[in-house]
């Protein structure tokens, strides 16, 4: 695949992404998920009618309420797995002859002559009130599942665009000190974002109107998030060559990878240049040196570091190298690679010259 399209690919499926992250988790966020959340939100949302003469009518989406005095009630506790009839009855057959109630507790709470509110929405009881106290008829119970369902899609989207750049990231050959991450970890902060406010609207559950408005500002933030996330992954710079001094000591934090006859017994995560010459060191000290054979080192190519080859932070860069017929590994970070690079090109043999023997 061609460089621009491999970087193109690169940066459209983490911004696909974070695009179904923010539409999925937005949606969930406002509408609920399952008839029951629609439905809680829906009765949380709904205002009082409008008063009106004569008989009530109880069937419209706004909130009914009515006033009546008890007159008799029944309140039976269900014997085991049964459903015992619990009503109450008004006098003067006002607001109706009887309604039954959804429990026992609140078929006992009253009795003859108590005043109680009765609310009604979409032609069901909803709510009985009085005396202080407050019960729930067929008010639905919004379950966790909107809070579960924006929280799982945003960490989905970002576990995605994790694993899919670092799998395809592995092994791929760049540009000795090339900068930029096409792998999409900048796309992490818009999908991050989506799940703060989506999460936050799913849990407090404001009315449609207000978690509507909310949704729209957040959105539009977010997607400001992701045009910025699009454009710092649509370039690779190579930043200023970086010059080893000559004349001195200068240690550069790298390592050369697998078993080579120069690595020594304290191995080595360091390397110190001093002109024409380098030695794989332990720590930043000249102690458990061993000389690297710079002139017979030929760069092959550079790529970044596979899976399998553990230690080696992500962001570093692994430079393949030949010693004579010995393939070798050395790995630091870009800027650090390509300026040994450029040291170990300046001092090898040309290819025709006879490489010399340890």
């Amino acid at each position: 695949m061609p460089a621009p399209d491999r970087l193109l690919y690169a940066r459209l499926i983490p911004l696909l992404l974070c695009l179904a992250a923010l539409a999925g988790g937005g949606y969930v966020a406002v509408a609920g998920v399952g008839p029951e959340e629609r439905e809680a939100r829906a009765w949380e949302a709904a205002e009082a009618c409008p008063a009106m003469s004569g008989t009530p009518d109880i069937g419209r989406d706004c909130r009914t309420t009515v006033r009546g005095v008890v007159e008799e009630t029944h309140a039976e506790r269900p014997k085991r797995r049964g459903h015992a009839p619990n009503w109450i009855a008004f006098r003067n057959d006002k607001p109706a002859p009887k309604v039954n109630v959804a429990d026992f507790d609140t078929a006992a709470e009253y009795g003859p002559g108590d005043r109680v509110e009765l609310t009604w929405w979409r032609g069901r009881l909803m709510t009985v009130s009085g005396e202080g106290r407050t019960f729930d008829q067929n008010v639905p119970a919004p379950r966790a599942l909107a809070v579960l369902v924006t929280v799982a899609v945003p960490i989905a989207a970002g576990g995605l665009v994790l694993w899919l750049g670092r799998r395809r990231r592995a092994g791929q050959s760049v540009a000795p000190g090339e900068r930029g991450d096409a792998g999409g970890k900048a796309f992490l902060v818009p999908i991050l974002a989506t799940a703060a406010w989506t999460i936050l609207l799913a849990a407090l559950r404001p009315g449609v109107g207000v978690a509507q408005g909310v949704a729209l500002a957040c959105g539009l933030g977010t997607l400001a998030l992701t045009a910025i996330a699009w454009r710092q992954t649509g370039s690779r710079g190579r930043p200023e060559e970086r010059v080893l001094p000559a004349g001195e000591d200068t240690y550069v934090p790298a390592m050369i990878l697998g078993r080579v006859p120069y690595e020594g017994h304290f191995g080595g995560s360091w390397i110190v240049v001093r002109d024409d010459s380098m030695a794989l060191v332990p720590s930043k000290s000249r102690f458990g040196a061993k000389e690297i054979p710079v002139r017979r080192l030929r760069v092959q190519h550079v790529r970044r570091p596979r899976a399998e080859e553990e230690g080696v932070p992500s962001s570093w860069h692994v430079a393949e190298l030949l010693d004579g017929d010995t393939p070798v590994r050395l790995t630091a970070a870009p800027d650090d690679l390509a300026a040994l690079l450029d040291r170990i090109r300046s001092v090898a043999l040309p290819e025709s010259g006879a490489a010399p023997t340890a």
